[in-house]
């Protein structure tokens, strides 16, 4: 779950690119959204009034939020991931995240 949590909150950016766009309509509402209504509700929930900036104009728009840990185990894992693939001689077991 936190991969999908970590997709919606990376994918939700005002400025996306045209490919973030298509991730945000396919994957993110299109699909997540559909498949888990606990998953939207907990981002509905999450959701905070912010001023953003935009041509030099502010202006109010809503964020959204994730929870550090929630982020923090997913950080962890794509690194150790990328030390097994990396560095397979490296023991991770000893190693603090």
């Amino acid at each position: 779950m936190d991969d999908e949590a970590m997709r919606v909150w990376l994918s939700a950016a005002e400025n996306r690119s045209a490919s973030g766009e298509r991730i945000w309509q396919e994957g993110v509402v299109g699909r997540s959204f559909k498949r888990s209504p606990a998953l939207r509700a907990s981002f509905a929930k999450s959701a905070v009034q912010v001023l953003t900036e935009k041509n030099g104009v502010l202006r109010p728009a809503v964020a959204i939020t994730i929870p550090e840990e929630r982020a923090d185990r997913y950080f962890i894992r794509i690194v150790k991931g990328l030390l097994t693939q990396l560095y397979p001689e490296l023991d991770l077991f000893r190693s603090c995240f």
